[in-house]
């Protein structure tokens, strides 16, 4: 946030959780906004008023608040590891980064281009729509042979899992 600070004096990262690097956060970072446990209902809410969603996790496996913020309609910056990069679309509805560095210059690029928010934030709906419930199951399924694919999907339009493995 040092960094973001300089070039954006007034930007204000909003931390919603608990964990156990909440109280470091808050020692580094006292000037920062916290709201501990959200609700369902309340954490929607927070996702929709924010300009972008920061996933800093470099283990996540599948990161269900990056489809969480999509579905807000809020972009996401994270690194390019298992699970975000499968869900996000570089340069479509979120930025990713390979290391501290360009999650920093990512951040920068975000806030300073007002037409690169546009874009993104237009990207995050038309990703999450892949990630429907009942398409998820039913490509699961036949993945394991547990049914047969009879579907007639056009041949253009990707599938979430087709880049998981």
């Amino acid at each position: 946030m040092k960094e973001v600070r300089k070039s954006f004096p007034n930007a204000r990262l909003v931390v919603a959780g608990t964990g156990p690097a909440l109280s470091t956060l808050k020692q580094e970072m006292p000037n920062e906004i916290y709201l501990d446990w959200l609700s369902r209902e309340n954490l929607a809410r927070a996702y929709a008023a924010s300009d972008v969603m920061l996933f800093p996790s470099q283990f996540d496996t599948f990161g269900n608040v990056v489809v969480e913020s999509l579905a807000c309609g809020t972009p996401v910056i994270s690194y390019g590891v298992k699970g975000p990069k499968d869900i996000i679309e570089h340069e479509k509805c979120g930025l990713l980064a390979q290391n501290f560095h360009e999650f920093t210059q990512a951040t920068l690029r975000f806030l300073g281009e007002p037409l690169l928010k546009k874009r993104l934030e237009s990207g995050c709906l038309d990703r999450v729509k892949t990630y429907a419930v009942d398409r998820i199951v039913r490509e699961t399924l036949i993945s394991l042979d547990f049914m047969e694919d009879d579907s007639q999907s056009p041949p253009n339009q990707k599938s979430p899992l087709s880049s998981v493995s």
